[in-house]
């Protein structure tokens, strides 16, 4: 398996525990699980995270890459063998985005 499709594999399984919930048990789905909530919730473009499932490499220094990290945990920067953040430097990173979008 290729970085890249390891992390387009580990990234559906995210949106299939956030969906569904964990462990794989298939609950109903509700109308607001579909993927666009999801990419939301992440704060990514829905058409770069509907890349980045399909194996597009996503860049580590993105802004939307950190924002799936900040959510998902730095396993993602794990698929891409890049290092991965120091803790603080993250949250830093997310107060600062949610201090944003709350201003706004």
């Amino acid at each position: 398996m290729t970085e890249n499709t390891s992390f387009a594999y580990w990234l559906k399984h995210r949106y299939a525990d956030w969906r569904y919930g964990p462990l794989g048990i298939r609950q109903l789905t509700h109308p607001e699980r579909r993927i666009s909530v999801f990419s939301r919730w992440l704060d990514v473009e829905l058409d770069v995270l509907v890349r980045w499932m399909s194996g597009e490499r996503p860049d580590p220094n993105s802004d939307q890459f950190k924002n799936l990290a900040a959510r998902l945990g730095f396993r993602a920067y794990d698929f891409l063998e890049m290092p991965r953040p120091t803790k603080p430097s993250l949250r830093a990173w997310y107060r600062l985005k949610t201090s944003q979008t709350s201003s706004n």
